[in-house]
């Protein structure tokens, strides 16, 4: 990884059997993937067209475009998986588009984190599930908006976008049953978020440390039963009231700090509400 000027590789007889060059990506013709055999981009050299390759890869292996060059990445519509770490700390990757995909089942853990420059994400529309894993867009300073109302994904895991002090808008999808640990932590110009009806769990410090955070709303019908502990910890901007849904049973220990207004619930933890903020 982090090879930024590798421009091409020339493969000797013997490793021309198994390896490819593909518009400028090293390709494993006898690769897995889902424990079957298939074509895997191992590598991206400098000025990789990753767009452009062959409609038969299905897979970007691990550290494949770690600490790379590469300043867009188009996902072609045939992926299925994105492994750890593939665009990890890529300085200038400033576009992330997975529009085009039609079975991309997993984005695995820091698949696109710690990118300084991405400004831009693009979910899959497909009606395939993809799952994204942990903090796979964490630390992405410069990422204003996050629109995945088209993306049909179970569940928003653990820091996935950790620390992106940029983010301001965020639009969610009706498919996800809970929103994981520390998920929106520390994005700290966030303004509002409504919470689809389909939610029944809010994590522990899922958004705590957004500070701008003015406009907390839960949609009509929802199933929201859980919102645990620090979930809203030190959301200054939460001074008004927030109504929540008949369907909600507990509260946990010092998920709110921010706001006094409360209603019944079954069970609330130890301060989870405590006076404005002046």
């Amino acid at each position: 990884t982090g090879c930024r000027n590798l421009e091409t590789i020339v493969l000797e007889n013997g490793f021309t059997s198994r390896y490819v060059m593909d518009h400028g990506c090293l390709v494993d013709t006898t690769g897995t993937y889902n424990n079957r055999k298939a074509k895997v981009i191992v590598f991206g050299c400098k000025g990789a067209e990753l767009h452009k390759t062959s409609s038969d890869i299905e897979a970007i292996s691990e550290s494949a475009f770690r600490n790379t060059d590469i300043k867009e990445a188009i996902i072609p519509s045939n992926i299925r998986c994105i492994e750890p770490n593939a665009f990890h700390e890529c300085e200038f990757l400033h576009t992330v588009d997975m529009s085009l995909c039609k079975s991309l089942d997993n984005v695995y853990g820091h698949a696109f984190s710690e990118c300084p420059s991405l400004h831009t994400v693009k979910f899959p529309k497909s009606d395939v599930k993809t799952v994204f894993w942990d903090a796979c867009f964490a630390y992405d300073n410069r990422l204003v908006e996050v629109d995945m109302r088209e993306c049909n994904t179970p569940y928003i895991p653990n820091g996935m976008f950790h620390d992106c002090i940029s983010l301001e808008n965020v639009y969610l999808p009706e498919s996800i049953s809970r929103i994981e640990e520390a998920a929106f932590k520390t994005c700290t110009k966030l303004k509002s978020i409504t919470i689809p009806k389909s939610c029944r769990d809010i994590g522990v410090e899922a958004f705590k440390y957004d500070g701008e955070l003015s406009s907390l709303t839960f949609e009509e019908d929802s199933l929201l039963e859980t919102i645990a502990d620090y979930a809203f910890k030190e959301c200054f901007g939460l001074k008004g009231d927030i109504i929540f849904p008949a369907s909600l049973s507990f509260i946990g220990t010092s998920a709110f700090d921010c706001s006094e207004k409360t209603n019944r619930f079954g069970s609330i933890g130890t301060v989870s509400f405590s006076p404005l903020k002046s």
